[in-house]
């Protein structure tokens, strides 16, 4: 069977734009693309002023996978380029890969409506709601 998913990408470190196209490409393993965005690039928000400018990307594919599987896959390919759990208080993200939605599921609601996301959401012309 397979599923629907909704997944953020985001980095704001010198080497950004390697790291969110890196991450792209290598969530291909994972999962068929049906939707992406190009990286579009972000202000911080929420966090100190002197953190530096975000690229995400949106991505909407199918994926024989679960919700486990896909979200361990994420957090270690996270550790493998170096991120630490230190860095999101330090204003510090080599890349972040959040499963978002899972067959219209919201899984991360926060994110999900978060202004970096939505924009991602305008850029793939998506219904406002997961389900639609």
């Amino acid at each position: 069977m397979e599923n629907r998913i909704l997944i953020g990408i985001g980095s704001n470190v010198p080497s950004r734009a390697e790291e969110v196209s890196r991450a792209m490409l290598w969530l291909r393993r994972y999962m068929s693309t049906s939707n992406e965005t190009v990286p579009y690039p972000t202000a911080p928000y929420g966090e100190p002023a002197s953190t530096p400018e975000y690229l995400n990307a949106v991505i909407e594919g199918l994926t024989p996978h679960d919700i486990e599987f896909l979200q361990s896959k994420f957090k270690a390919y996270e550790r493998r380029r170096g991120r630490l759990p230190e860095h999101r208080s330090q204003g510090h993200i080599i890349i972040d890969i959040d499963l978002v939605a899972f067959n219209g599921e919201i899984l991360k609601t926060e994110e999900y409506e978060s202004v970096h996301f939505r924009r991602g959401l305008e850029l793939l012309k998506f219904p406002s709601s997961p389900t639609e």
